[in-house]
């Protein structure tokens, strides 16, 4: 975890630690206010523990069920090729 000061919260200043870093995608917890930080490209939104878990299962569940689409797709017979007689 790194130690990231940005930001002041009515509690005093805020100290995110950086717990996850990806491509696009940064999370950070603070301490002080006790949200997590989820930074995506140039947005940023902050959720509490409960929210987070919340995304995290509902994201999860939307991969799950593409994951079982794709593969219904897969096991579908390819057309046949079209040869122009009727």
């Amino acid at each position: 975890m790194t130690r990231d000061e940005t930001g002041s919260s009515g509690h005093g200043p805020c100290a995110h630690f950086v717990l996850a870093q990806g491509i696009v995608a940064r999370v950070a917890y603070c301490d002080t206010c006790g949200i997590f930080h989820l930074d995506i490209d140039s947005m940023s939104i902050r959720f509490r523990a409960t929210a987070l878990r919340d995304l995290r299962d509902t994201l999860s569940a939307a991969l799950a069920t593409y994951a079982r689409t794709q593969e219904r797709a897969d096991d579908r017979p390819a057309p046949a090729p079209n040869d122009g007689l009727h």
